[in-house]
């Protein structure tokens, strides 16, 4: 499957962009719908959009969406990720560079490449995707998310500056590499 004909000749002068309007629906698995849009980064009517930064994966693990109603293979990660971070009941918009890309056409590949720095800047948030969970990091993030509201307590990051992470793992499990154990998680998160 190729997208090269549903893409329509960026603006390089006009420093054109492409983004993904991400259809909402109910059910988390189901097929993945989006449209393209053409902006400017040049331009203050620019839409709102999410800059997606993820992790490629196995490349030869496809998943089919619909771009403007042509089925596309394209990665199960980034599939993975229009899934999580599409809405029930609006659109999403979005930038991934895969899709937002035309990969096949490589002038304008490069020409992408090279306005990334602003493209991330000026985007409302970015989304780095590190995929599904997996050998328990979700533990992980629910311990970094616990700790980071703790750490708004003045008393709790006081101790935390006062006991080296190596002295808590120790401490914790009597091992080093602590931090990989889902034992510790869990007891960090409780």
């Amino acid at each position: 499957m190729s997208l090269t004909l549903i893409y329509e000749p960026l603006d390089e002068i006009r420093r054109e962009i492409r983004l993904l309007r991400i259809l909402p629906s109910i059910d988390r698995a189901a097929t993945v719908d989006v449209e393209l849009l053409t902006t400017s980064l040049d331009l203050d009517s620019t839409l709102p959009y999410s800059a997606l930064s993820y992790v490629w994966g196995d490349a030869r693990t496809k998943e089919a969406i619909r771009i403007d109603g042509t089925w596309f293979e394209i990665g199960e990660s980034l599939a993975n990720a229009f899934k999580h971070v599409r809405q029930e009941t609006r659109d999403v918009i979005l930038w991934a560079d895969a899709i937002c890309i035309n990969q096949e056409d490589i002038p304008e590949r490069n020409h992408q490449v090279s306005m990334m720095g602003s493209l991330y800047r000026q985007a409302t948030k970015v989304i780095a995707w590190l995929g599904t969970t997996g050998d328990d990091s979700d533990l992980a993030l629910e311990f970094i998310i616990h700790w980071a509201r703790f750490s708004e307590d003045p008393d709790v990051a006081a101790i935390a500056k006062k006991t080296p992470m190596m002295n808590f793992c120790d401490w914790a499990q009597g091992s080093p590499g602590c931090l990989s154990t889902r034992k510790l998680w869990r007891l960090l998160s409780s």
